[in-house]
């Protein structure tokens, strides 16, 4: 048989779920988000917060009903400022920036610690897959550098390789929900907005994506599937080839 005829079978029958696979036959590039889609660490940005704001002697508590309904998904700058602004203190820039120094240093452990604990089923394989099949592979995440290569170097999931792009918060001004980090990447990748298939696990992300004009599937966590995930194409519990819809 034919080597591209079994490239193409192979490409058609990745997912069993039929939608997926559309969308990913019609597409060139994929782009990925990170926290929560390719690792489940809300609940280690939770556990850091906490820590760090206990650590720091200020009187402000953070519920996981508040994690989940306002910040997951948010960067760390608007965390601190709000909660500073929710227990009527001033947010000074010096001490939000210490703030979240602290924070980072303390979940970067955690996630070093916990990483094949909390690499999200499936993705790795997709991601291989995505590359034997000549996918240009992107990633826009609103983390920064240094969380970037933790995950995807070689101490974390060593993808960091299928990699052709990685747009982290360091080169926007904009944070999602704001399309800024999905318009830069897909220019990148020099492929149409309707090319483009973006996975998020929030809505923000989704809202972003679409905002850009890409094709949008969302894979929520325990955390984020009580969002509202009307304007992603499709909603799926995971990414390994079982994959279903919700």
């Amino acid at each position: 048989m034919d080597y591209n005829i079994k490239k193409f079978i192979f490409k058609m029958s990745y997912f069993k779920n039929k939608t997926i696979q559309h969308y990913l036959d019609t597409a060139k590039a994929v782009i990925f988000d990170m926290n929560g889609l390719l690792i489940n660490d809300e609940k280690l940005q939770l556990e850091s917060v906490i820590y760090t704001l206990k650590k720091s002697g200020l009187k402000i508590k953070l519920s996981k009903k508040d994690w989940i309904t306002k910040y997951v998904g948010r960067t760390d700058d608007y965390l601190f400022n709000d909660l500073f602004y929710k227990y009527n203190l001033q947010p000074e820039t010096d001490v939000i920036k210490k703030l979240i120094a602290h924070n980072h240093k303390f979940f970067f452990k955690l996630v070093t610690k916990n990483i094949k604990k909390i690499t999200r089923k499936g993705i790795i394989d997709f991601i291989e897959y995505l590359s034997k099949n000549k996918y240009k592979i992107a990633l826009a995440t609103s983390a920064g550098p240094e969380e970037v290569e933790i995950v995807l170097g070689t101490k974390g999931l060593n993808i960091k390789k299928y990699f052709k792009y990685t747009i982290d918060r360091t080169t926007v001004k904009h944070p999602k929900p704001n399309p800024e980090i999905y318009t830069k990447t897909i220019k990148k990748l020099h492929c149409r907005p309707e090319e483009i298939l973006i996975f998020e696990d929030t809505a923000l992300g989704i809202e972003s994506g679409k905002k850009a004009g890409a094709i949008a599937i969302a894979i929520p966590t325990e955390f984020t599937k009580k969002q509202n995930f009307n304007q992603a194409n499709l909603v799926v519990n995971n990414l390994t080839k079982n994959a279903k819809e919700l």
